[in-house]
């Protein structure tokens, strides 16, 4: 009698086979997840360079004019804190470098603009009718109203301003950021009512550009690795 040896199960080699070619799978799925971020990083960066290098007014990353209205005697922005960074780094500075604000009256009046600490402004504004603008950086903008009368001195002998400008026709003030509370303050040269100008606000944005080619580096980056991992992922065994 012949004995036939038994060889086994015929499809367990196929198991190792198998294995591999679901670790390439998913190799492969990663790797074009890379090159679709990699594209948006690189794209996105090249955005930001572009605007850093077209879009600037002097320097300036400036917001288009928007209207400061007020039946009051003064239209202020709502208060802004810029806070130190880490380990005591003036943050405010490194990341925005200057900050400008222009302001230009629709009346043939004088005009002021200033900016101040908030608790002097909110002191020299205290009892005062005045509009608050919710975000300066907006083309429309939207405010709410303060009763009052009018102010105890002109806003230019006022003792309270970091930065201001007043006269006739367009004004503009340049301010280094520091950390703080801080308000913008527009209001006519004799702080009559009512306020009617246009504002734009912005800064040098010191960041901007690293950040722009920070991105542009790391989806060059992305794309090589994600490119790599793809071809070797498809390769046959």
């Amino acid at each position: 009698m012949t004995v036939t040896p038994h060889s086994g199960p015929q499809n367990a080699p196929d198991q190792p086979r198998s294995g591999r070619s679901a670790g390439r799978t998913v190799a492969a799925v990663l790797s074009a997840v890379g090159l679709v971020l990699g594209v948006v990083l690189l794209v996105g960066g090249g955005l930001v360079v572009t605007a850093d290098a077209t879009a600037r007014d002097d320097g300036f990353m400036m917001s288009d004019g928007a209207a400061w209205n007020s039946p009051g005697c003064a239209v202020r922005s709502e208060n802004v804190q810029l806070n130190h960074g880490r380990m005591g780094l003036d943050f405010p500075h490194r990341m925005m470098g200057r900050f400008r604000a222009t302001v230009d009256p629709t009346g043939p009046a004088g005009v002021f603009i200033g900016i101040g600490a908030a608790a002097d402004v909110d002191w020299y504004l205290h009892h005062v009718a005045h509009s608050t603008i919710s975000d300066p950086y907006e083309s429309s903008t939207t405010s709410r109203f303060s009763r009052g009368g009018s102010p105890r001195v002109e806003p230019a002998s006022a003792d309270i301003w970091v930065a201001s400008a007043t006269g006739t026709g367009p004004q503009q003030i340049t301010w280094d950021p520091r950390p703080g509370s801080w308000t913008l303050v527009v209001m006519n040269a004799d702080g009559t009512t009512p306020v009617a100008a246009d504002v734009a606000v912005g800064t040098e944005a010191s960041g901007l550009r690293t950040a722009g080619w920070a991105l542009v580096v790391t989806g060059l980056t992305l794309l090589g690795a994600a490119s790599t991992g793809l071809l070797l992922s498809l390769r046959r065994t």
